[in-house]
C-alpha cells in the first residue's frame, strides 16, 4: 500500500461537506452540501430524498450523483429508488459515474471499470470519476495502471486529495474515539482533568479578540482573560516569532517578541500558577504554531517558560482526556520499536541505537535504513510500547500529500512517503511516539480547528503522547544529544532510577541543551 493507494482507499468512504459544483472541483455545490450535512447528522433518509430530488431537478453537480450512489450502497431501502431515478436520466457522464461507483461499492469491478471509463471518455475533465476509476483498477490488483489515473485526477483537481484525506481522517478518528469530533468536555470534567494533570490554560482565537481560560486544580477558581488580539494579528505575531526564533541572526528580536507574547498571553495568570511543576496548554487557531516553551517569562534572567514549568501541549481537552485513559505507567521491561531512514542522512541509525540502549536487549526491535519499509512499520508499529522514527520529515504548507515521514521504498508496493493519513489508519498502542525528524508538529488548519499533522495522526492511531519537532532541526550532534538526554531522564532519571514523567524528562533535556548553547531549533 503506498501514498497513491491512500487516495484510492479514500474514494470508498468519502462523505464531503463543502461547496462548489465544477467537474474539476473537490467540493460539492450548496444543495449537495446541505444534503451531506443531513447525512452526517443521522438524517440519512432525508438526505437521500434530497439527493434524488436534485437529480430529478436536473442537477449537474457530480457530488449529488455520488451522494445518491452512496445512499444506494449504505441505505438499502433507497437502492431501488436511486436506480429508478438514474434509469430515467439516460447515459450521461454523471449517470455513468454514479452507476460505476455503485458497482464498485457492490464489488462488480468489471462493470464499474467499464462504466467509469465511459464517463471519463464523455467528460475528460471529470476529476472525481478519474479518482474512482483509479480505485477500481487498484482494487483489481493493477497498481501500475492505477497510478496514472489518480495522477490525472490530481492534475485536474489539486485539492481533491486534501479533501479525501480529510474525510478519511475524520472517519478513522471517529472509529477510534475521535480526538476532534468526539463528545466535548463540560466545565466540571475539565476541572476534574486539572485535578489529575495540574493547571490547564485553554485558548480560543476569535476574529477580533483572544479568550484565555485558566483551569486550576480544585478548589482553585477558573479565570478568564480577554486579550485584544484578533485572529489575523495573532497569526502574524506567531509567524514572525516562529521564523525569527529559528534564525540566529534575529536572536535579539526574537527575545523581545518572546517577552511580549508571554506578557500578553500568559502573564495575567502568573500569580495563580504554582512556582513549578506541570502546566498543560491547549492552543487554538494560530497558537498551534506558537513555540510556547520558548516564551521568556523573566526579562532580567532570560528564563523561559519551559525552565519553570514542565510544559505539555495538547490539541484539545478531549484529546488530553483520551490520552489519560490510554496512559499506562512505564516499566523497566517496556519494549522499543525504532526505525531509521532518510536518504543521505547519517545520524538516524546512530540515534536509534543509542536510544535502544535504554531498553532491555530482549525488548528492542530496530530497523536500519535498508529495513525501514512500510511492511515492517505496518507489522511492528502496532506492537510498540515506545515507537521511535528517526528520518527526514517533509512538510509542505497547504499540501497533505507533500507532508510525510521518509521511509525505505519497496518497489511496486510502496513509495518513500509515510503520510499523515496512512499513519492514522494503522492502529498503535504506544505510550510514547518520538519523531526525530524535521517539522513533525507543523500543519495547516483545514476545517474549524482541525489540522492534518503527523502528531495528530499518531494520536488518532492510538498513541498516548508524541514528542515532535517544530522546525527543521540540524543534522548534527546537538539533536542526537537532546534525544539521548531525554531518554536517559525518561528511563532512568527519576527517584531510584525509575525514570521521570515525560514532561519532566523533556524539561531536563531542554535544560541541558540550553546549558550547552545548542541552536534554538533543538
Amino acid at each position: 500500500m503506498n501514498a497513491w493507494w491512500l487516495v484510492l482507499l479514500l474514494a470508498t468512504s468519502v462523505v464531503p461537506d463543502v461547496s462548489d459544483p465544477a467537474l474539476k472541483s473537490a467540493e460539492p455545490g450548496e444543495a449537495a452540501a446541505a444534503a451531506y450535512a443531513l447525512y452526517q447528522n443521522d438524517g440519512q433518509d432525508a438526505a437521500c430524498a434530497a439527493f434524488m430530488d436534485q437529480l430529478r431537478g436536473g442537477s449537474a453537480d457530480p457530488w449529488s450523483f455520488l451522494g445518491a450512489a452512496l445512499c444506494a450502497t449504505e441505505v438499502p431501502s433507497t437502492r431501488d429508488a436511486v436506480l429508478a431515478v438514474l434509469g430515467e436520466l439516460g447515459d450521461s457522464h454523471l449517470v455513468l459515474f454514479a452507476r460505476g461507483y455503485l458497482s464498485y461499492r457492490e464489488g462488480d469491478l468489471v462493470a464499474a471499470e467499464e462504466l467509469l471509463r465511459r464517463a471519463v471518455d464523455q467528460a475528460p475533465d471529470f476529476a472525481l470519476a478519474w479518482n474512482v476509476l483509479g480505485a477500481v483498477v487498484r482494487t483489481r490488483g493493477d497498481l501500475q495502471a492505477a497510478l496514472p489515473l489518480i495522477e490525472r485526477a490530481l492534475e485536474l483537481s489539486p485539492d481533491l486529495e486534501a479533501q479525501l484525506q480529510s474525510y478519511l481522517y475524520r472517519r478513522v478518528s471517529a472509529e477510534r474515539q475521535d480526538l476532534e469530533f468526539g463528545k466535548s468536555l463540560d466545565a466540571d470534567a475539565i476541572r476534574g482533568l486539572a485535578a489529575e494533570v495540574g493547571p490547564i490554560v485553554l485558548f480560543y482565537a476569535a476574529d477580533v479578540e483572544l479568550f484565555a481560560f485558566l483551569v486550576p486544580p480544585p478548589p482553585g477558581e477558573v479565570r478568564l482573560q480577554i486579550i485584544d488580539l484578533g485572529r489575523e494579528e495573532l497569526g502574524g505575531l506567531v509567524e514572525t516569532f516562529f521564523l525569527d526564533l529559528s534564525n540566529p541572526l534575529f536572536e535579539r528580536r526574537a527575545r523581545s517578541q518572546a517577552e511580549d507574547l508571554w506578557r500578553q498571553l500568559l502573564s495575567p495568570f502568573a500569580e495563580y500558577l504554582p512556582a513549578s511543576g506541570p502546566l498543560t496548554l491547549v492552543p487554538h487557531g494560530p497558537l498551534h504554531e506558537l513555540p510556547f516553551e520558548a516564551l521568556v517569562i523573566d526579562p532580567d534572567t532570560g528564563q523561559r517558560l519551559s525552565q519553570r514549568w514542565d510544559v505539555t501541549i495538547t490539541p484539545s481537552v478531549s484529546a488530553l482526556a483520551l490520552a489519560r485513559r490510554r496512559h499506562q505507567p512505564s516499566s523497566a521491561d517496556d519494549n522499543l520499536v525504532a526505525f531509521a531512514a532518510g536518504v543521505g542522512l547519517n545520524l538516524p541509525e546512530i540515534e536509534i541505537r543509542q536510544v535502544a540502549g535504554f531498553f532491555p536487549a530482549s525488548q528492542q526491535s530496530t530497523f536500519g535504513p535498508a529495513q525501514a519499509e512500510f511492511r515492517y512499520y505496518e507489522k511492528y508499529a502496532s506492537r510498540a510500547r515506545h515507537l521511535l522514527i528517526a528520518t527526514r520529515g517533509v512538510q509542505v504548507e497547504g499540501s497533505r500529500r507533500g507532508t510525510y515521514l521518509e521511509i525505505q521504498p519497496t518497489e511496486d508496493v510502496h513509495d518513500e512517503r509515510l503520510s499523515a493519513a496512512e499513519i492514522a489508519a494503522i492502529p498503535i498502542q504506544a505510550e510514547l511516539v518520538t519523531l526525530a525528524a524535521c517539522d513533525t508538529a507543523r500543519g495547516t488548519a483545514l476545517l474549524s480547528d482541525e489540522r492534518l499533522t503527523l502528531v495528530r495522526s499518531f494520536l488518532i492511531a492510538g498513541a498516548t503522547s508524541v514528542l515532535a519537532t517544530r522546525w527543521r532541526i540540524p543534522e548534527d550532534q546537538s539533536a542526537t544529544r537532546f534525544l539521548q538526554d531525554f531518554y536517559r531522564a525518561y528511563r532512568r532519571g527519576g527517584p531510584q532510577k525509575r525514570g521521570m514523567r515525560k514532561d519532566e524528562a523533556l524539561t531536563e533535556a531542554r535544560r541541558l541543551s540550553i546549558e550547552r548553547g545548542d541552536p534554538a531549533q533543538v
